[in-house]
């Protein structure tokens, strides 16, 4: 019984070898020697055999339904849910960037010595006034970020996030360790050599730098919402007036203590989300900046706090399950994508405290030296943004981008003077309390002597094209409001100009983080602001091989103020600016790029003999002795960027 398959294989005696070669009605007859019907005998067959004794396939129906077969691309994509990879909690995962950059600045001072932001070379002036070489002009600067982002997801729901850059931008060299440390014949004057462990100037500073923490917050999906607590960042639209400075060549970021619940509403023919923020932009000196007894910090007043809250709606996705979404309507519906959003902001200070010295925020280590200045100042904010995608095939794409903004607010006291106090030279002057409603409702001739309402506006507009072609082009153009104060209102509140302690609050300032070149804006002046641009730009790649290419960009920035009397030299036209780059690229995770830029500076950039500085450094007056012509300024750099 055992050896009888062996002897008698149905292999050996199949039909196929003894069937005759052209009797056909042999094979047609399947039912004469079915295999199910051999195989019955054996009872535990049955068992393990699932359609055995006429049970039929889970999925035999769908040949002979009658309903209609849908494709997976007909169905709505409302009821797919997200596929993800099961995960045991808790876990973690990482994302960051590793940054290298090497930058050369070429009379970024302009010639002037006085109207750019960036100061000349230190041996072109020392405070003696005998400089090492008078003709230097340029200037040489490496710098580095790491950048860690973890996300520890507890559960399903439930996150805590952290951002955080070591050696955030350290310029290369600046390290502790150098020859006044190494070689004794040259000791450091500041670094202590007793051994008690104390770190020089120089090292604290260093140090200071090694580690920042950008973001710390919590998360949880409740009910309601998402609710989140902690430090996190404050991004808006296309980033221009809000930037979480993500970006390759980013600097700062922004990022702001606040609780926050978000809430998906999908009652409305499209899913919105509606948030709302408490925020803590700034709550004056703790008791850390105080001269007393340490223990758990805690905020020292409540007058000089700064209260602000939000509220915002927006369609935009938020999740991987969203960006997916739109992804596949995208590249693969071919079908429009459209984001926005309307953002408002309510902020409110009654008083600020500052410390000794014209107009500097308190960190005193002594809280009889801290001074509460009356403010009384609202402040409110619109902010609308809108975008969109489209690639009606895989060759062709369009993106259009609108962000307008608007900041609109008054303050009864925008001076550093404690108004309404009495002074030991004010005889039989009674003196009044500000903040007391009463008093100051009776005295508002006092309180109110120098108050001002202000406005504010801009808006960015960006557009790509690329048909059919590894060309793409676009115009960007961009907008901000100024006022009448020189060197961009800068020159008031304790910058030169103190004849006019009041600051000038009519200037827009673009987030620094939001770049338009690589000179003017980003160094000569440090924002947009009190101007407009148009820039032309196109943006070729080639070389493409899998993942990577080589792209080369091409842009001409034109720039003009909207104020002139706010500029350093009372002329409207700023200068025309070149700009290009041929980057190396990997996907999305390294960008090797060479970049290189050159300023012709227009009349608005010069010196004019008797206005301020905008800056003053080594034996420099606060104001030019002669006009000076601003001179031409250019750039190489060199950014190398690993993501992950």
């Amino acid at each position: 019984a055992e050896t009888k398959p062996a002897e008698v294989k149905p292999a050996e005696v199949k039909p196929a070898e003894t069937k005759p070669a052209e009797a056909k009605p042999a094979e047609t007859k399947p039912a004469e020697t079915k295999p199910a019907e051999a195989k019955k005998p054996k009872d535990d067959e049955d068992e393990t055999d699932p359609f055995a004794d006429g049970k039929k396939s889970p999925i035999a129906d769908l040949a002979t339904s009658d309903k209609d077969f849908v494709p997976l691309e007909d169905i709505k994509e409302e009821t797919l849910d997200p596929v993800f990879a099961t995960t045991a909690y808790p876990f973690v995962t990482w994302g960051g960037q590793m940054r290298f950059r090497i930058r050369s600045m070429n009379n970024f001072s302009l010639g002037t010595k006085g109207t750019s932001a960036i100061l000349p070379p230190l041996e072109s002036y020392t405070p003696s006034g005998k400089p090492a070489d008078s003709e230097a002009s340029g200037m040489w600067s490496s710098d580095m970020l790491l950048r860690l982002e973890p996300t520890f997801t507890i559960i399903e729901g439930l996150n805590v996030h952290i951002e955080a850059d070591l050696l955030g931008n350290v310029v290369l060299g600046s390290a502790p360790i150098n020859a006044l440390d190494v070689n004794p014949l040259y000791p450091d004057p500041s670094r202590n050599t007793m051994g008690s462990g104390q770190y020089s100037a120089r090292e604290r500073e260093w140090f200071g730098n090694a580690l920042q923490i950008n973001e710390a917050y919590g998360e949880v999906d409740s009910f309601f919402g998402v609710l989140r607590l902690g430090r996190m960042d404050n991004h808006w639209g296309l980033g221009m007036f809000a930037n979480s400075g993500d970006c390759l060549d980013c600097n700062w970021g922004d990022h702001i203590d606040r609780a926050m619940l978000r809430s998906k509403v999908s009652l409305l023919p499209v899913p919105f989300y509606f948030r709302a923020t408490y925020d803590f932009p700034g709550n004056g000196p703790s008791s850390v900046n105080a001269n007393t007894p340490q223990g758990q910090a805690y905020d020292l007043g409540q007058l000089d706090d700064v209260n602000q809250w939000s509220l915002a709606v927006s369609y935009e996705p938020h999740t991987d399950h969203e960006r997916e979404l739109q992804r596949k309507r995208l590249e693969e519906d071919r079908a429009p994508v459209i984001n926005g959003g309307l953002w408002f902001i309510r902020r409110r200070q009654h008083g600020q405290t500052l410390s000794p010295g014209y107009g500097q925020a308190a960190g005193a280590t002594d809280t009889s030296t801290l001074s509460l200045i009356y403010r009384d100042q609202k402040t409110y904010l619109l902010d609308g943004w809108a975008e969109l995608r489209y690639h009606p095939d895989p060759k062709t794409k369009m993106r259009f981008g609108l962000e307008v903004a608007t900041i609109f607010g008054s303050i009864q006291n925008p001076t550093s003077e404690q108004v309404g106090q009495q002074t030991s030279g004010d005889e039989g002057a009674t003196a009044v309390n500000c903040f007391n409603e009463t008093e100051r409702q009776g005295n508002s001739d006092v309180c109110s002597a120098n108050a001002r309402s202000f406005g504010q506006f801009a808006l960015a507009l960006e557009s790509e094209f690329q048909f059919d072609s590894p060309v793409a082009f676009g115009l960007n153009a961009g907008y901000a409001s100024g006022g009448s104060a020189p060197n961009w209102g800068y020159t008031r509140q304790g910058y030169g100009n103190q004849n006019d302690p009041a600051p000038d609050l009519d200037f827009f300032r673009f987030d620094p983080d939001y770049h338009v070149d690589l000179i003017l804006f980003r160094n000569v002046i440090g924002t947009v602001t009190n101007a407009y641009y148009l820039k032309p730009y196109m943006q070729a790649s080639f070389l493409e091989s899998g993942e990577r290419k080589v792209r080369l960009d091409l842009s001409t920035i034109l720039s003009r103020a909207a104020n002139e009397e706010g500029t350093p030299g009372a002329s409207p036209w700023l200068g025309l600016e070149f700009d290009g780059a041929a980057r190396y690229i990997i996907k999305d995770r390294f960008q090797a790029s060479l970049m290189a830029g050159v300023l012709f500076p227009f009349e608005g950039l010069n010196a004019v003999q008797n206005r301020p500085r905008l800056t003053e450094f080594g034996t420099n007056t606060g104001t030019f002795a002669e006009s000076i012509d601003a001179t031409t300024a250019w750039t190489l750099q060199l950014r190398v960027n690993w993501q992950f």
